[in-house]
């Protein structure tokens, strides 16, 4: 089950970032459309509150603001970088795959601060995910 949620994530994402690269080549404001995006994120946020799944019920707690806060400066400037290397007529084949390549940090950072188990496995597919950033780099 979980395996199937990541995948409609990705498959979901990966259209949102080719609305990236549409956006981009229209030369949008970037900070007007990470607004833009964070208010509509912001929204379907409160709207799964009302769902009926007490689990994605809206519960503050400290964790939640600190980390919500963190997470929001973070993924914000890491979406107005991406979005102006588009806009500076990267590619999105190269830039966007680029960008989300960044689950090897996720992993690596799980690793070193979470103590989850590094496998021959895993790290296998750390080296694939850099050969390939940095094959697409070229």
């Amino acid at each position: 089950r979980a395996t199937a949620l990541a995948i409609t994530a990705l498959l979901i994402y990966g259209v949102n970032s080719f609305f990236f690269k549409i956006a981009a080549l229209h030369e949008v404001s970037v900070p007007a459309y990470t607004v833009t995006t964070s208010l509509t994120f912001g929204a379907l946020s409160i709207a799964a509150h009302f769902s009926p799944w007490k689990s994605v019920r809206i519960q503050p707690n400290r964790i939640v603001v600190r980390y919500g806060l963190l997470s929001g400066l973070i993924i914000g400037a890491a979406f107005n970088f991406m979005i102006w290397s588009l806009r500076l007529g990267g590619e999105a084949s190269v830039v966007i795959p680029i960008f989300q390549l960044s689950f090897v940090l996720t992993a690596a950072l799980g690793v070193i601060r979470l103590n989850e188990p590094m496998t021959l496995r895993k790290g296998i597919g750390f080296a694939l995910a850099i050969g390939a950033i940095i094959v697409l780099a070229i």
